[in-house]
């Protein structure tokens, strides 16, 4: 039934694309699987419920697809938890060795192996082909083993422009003799870098380590350890706010309660005004008495 995808010209389902917007089928899926297409088992997980859910809404509950779509859900969702826990037992044990790089989980990270190519006037400058033999004097000057063979004399000298740092210092004269053979098979494998924090090994381009500016400092954390150490730090620092607002908001319901010095300079207060204006007219009447005085 969910095999391949729905034919509407075949089957004469002629309203079925205004019912389904979203066809799926089991083919589909599949290619999709192959193809690496799902990142999470949650995309996987979403196209075989839309498949169902597509048979059950365009054919109805009185119907027989209806409800092999129905035992398929149950089905589905069970063999989905087993799944589910497999797959993260599997994921735990990966992010736990001990060889592997706890940011990306890895192992060696290779990348494209350094472009040689020959100097040899048979060759014109082509590429040295990959595992392929040549022979080489130092790192900046290389032939194909036919150019070897073919050009190069055992009793004639090689004249080759000699460098230092990728500067050219002048003419030498070199013999045959001299060439080292090598085989282009060498690999550039991504440098590692270990964490203080967790003292986990992780590769230096995952870690964003940059061996100029971080190299020789107190303490190098890996981005994991580093996000740990800033949410506890905010962690903290929210605690303490929030213990600094409820011993002020304590201190100020505190000094409204009886017995306190607020409250009793609330409570005297009237009286000092009235004891003023009791004093008030003493004062004038005295002077009153007196004009002299």
């Amino acid at each position: 039934i969910f095999l391949k995808p729905v034919d509407p010209v075949k089957l004469e389902l002629y309203d079925y694309f205004d019912v389904i917007s979203h066809p799926m089928d089991l083919t589909t899926i599949r290619k999709k699987l192959d193809n690496g297409e799902y990142t999470s088992i949650a995309g996987f997980e979403e196209h075989v419920m839309l498949m169902l859910n597509n048979a059950m809404e365009y054919n109805g509950e009185d119907s027989d697809v209806y409800e092999v779509a129905l035992q398929m859900i149950d089905e589905f969702k069970a063999a989905m938890v087993d799944v589910r826990a497999r797959a993260d037992e599997e994921l735990k044990q990966y992010k736990l060795r001990p060889a592997g790089c706890p940011i990306c989980f890895g192992d060696k990270l290779l990348f494209e192996a350094n472009a040689y190519f020959c100097q040899g006037s048979s060759c014109n400058g082509q590429r040295i082909r990959r595992q392929g033999w040549y022979w080489s004097y130092g790192d900046d000057h290389k032939w194909c083993t036919t150019c070897y063979q073919t050009e190069l004399s055992d009793r004639e000298p090689i004249r080759i422009m000699d460098t230092a740092n990728g500067v050219e210092t002048g003419e030498i004269f070199i013999r045959k003799q001299d060439l080292e053979k090598r085989k282009n098979d060498e690999e550039n494998e991504e440098s590692w870098v270990e964490c203080d924090g967790c003292d986990r090994w992780v590769h230096q381009i995952c870690a964003l380590f940059n061996s100029k500016l971080d190299q020789g400092s107190k303490a190098y954390l890996c981005p994991r350890c580093a996000l740990e150490r800033r949410q506890e730090k905010e962690v903290a620092e929210a605690a303490a706010a929030a213990a600094a607002a409820a011993a002020a908001e304590a201190g100020n319901l505190a000094e409204t309660l009886p017995g306190s010095t607020k409250a009793s300079q609330a409570v005297s207060s009237p009286n000092a005004d009235s004891s003023e204006m009791e004093v008030e007219p003493t004062d004038k009447l005295a002077v009153a008495s007196n004009p002299a005085g």
